[in-house]
C-alpha cells in the first residue's frame, strides 16, 4: 500500500549459491525487493570466496542494495561472556570485507551497493598494518588490482550502529558522510538514532544524508 515508505528485503539461501541465484531473480523480478540481507559466510565460506562470484555479478547487474549483518560466531570460545555478540561480530565482519577485497569481489564489481553492519566492525579501523603488509607482499592483493585494503574502504557504506561517539567520528573521517547510513540495532540500540547523531556532533547536510538520504540514493527511491 505504501510503496515509497516500505521497502521489502529478502534472505537468500547461500550455502546453495545456483539456488540462491534464483531466489534472487524471483525476489527482485517477481517481488520487486530491493535489499537482500545476507551473513557474512556460509558453512564456513566468506562471501568473497570464487564460489559466490556469479551471485555478486547478479546483484550488481540487478542493481540490488546488500546488508551484511553476521549471524553469529559459532567457536565454543566466544561463547563465554557473549563475546560472540560483542567481539565476534565485529571480527566476522572484518574478515567478510577482507575475503570481499582480498578476493577481488570489490575490483570485479565495482557497482555493487554493500552496506556493512555495525560500522564494519574492526576493519575501517586498522588500516595501517593491513596495508603496511602489502608492501611486504605485493602478491596478496593480486586480484584487488595491486591496490591496498584502505584503497577500498569508500567502496562499501556502513551503518552508524557503533555506539561509541569517538568510532562514529573516525568512521565520518575516513570514508565520509556519503557513505554512512543509519542504524537503529533495534530494539536493543540507541533509544533515539537520530538524537544521537546530534549528540556526536553530525548536523545539517551530514545528518541528513546519514539519517536517510543516502539510503533513499541507494534504493533509488
Amino acid at each position: 500500500q505504501h510503496p515509497q515508505r516500505f521497502i521489502g528485503s529478502f534472505v537468500l539461501p547461500l550455502q546453495d549459491p545456483k539456488l540462491a541465484l534464483g531466489e534472487l531473480e524471483r525476489a527482485v523480478k517477481s517481488l520487486g525487493l530491493k535489499v537482500a540481507n545476507i551473513s557474512s559466510s556460509y558453512n564456513g565460506v566468506y562471501m568473497g570466496d570464487p564460489v559466490y562470484h556469479p551471485f555478486w555479478e547478479a546483484i550488481e547487474r540487478l542493481d540490488v542494495a546488500v546488508w551484511i549483518h553476521p549471524e553469529g560466531v559459532r567457536d565454543p570460545w566466544f561463547q563465554r561472556y557473549a563475546l560472540w555478540n560483542s567481539a565476534g561480530q565485529s571480527i566476522e565482519e572484518s574478515k567478510v570485507m577482507a575475503s570481499l577485497i582480498y578476493e577481488g569481489v570489490m575490483t570485479k564489481f565495482p557497482g555493487l551497493k554493500v552496506v556493512m553492519a555495525h560500522g564494519g566492525g574492526y576493519f575501517p579501523h586498522y588500516m595501517g598494518r593491513l596495508d603496511r603488509n602489502t608492501a611486504n607482499r605485493p602478491d596478496t592483493v593480486r586480484n584487488a588490482g595491486g591496490k591496498t585494503p584502505g584503497a577500498f574502504l569508500r567502496s562499501f557504506y556502513y551503518d552508524t550502529c557503533v555506539y561509541d561517539p569517538q568510532v562514529l567520528k573516525v568512521l565520518l573521517e575516513r570514508v565520509g558522510a556519503d557513505r554512512l547510513v543509519m542504524g537503529s540495532d533495534y530494539p536493543v540500540g540507541e533509544r533515539d538514532p537520530v538524537g544521537w547523531l546530534r549528540d556526536c556532533g553530525v548536523a545539517g547536510d551530514d545528518l541528513a544524508r546519514i539519517a536517510g538520504g543516502n539510503a533513499a540514493r541507494l534504493l533509488g527511491i
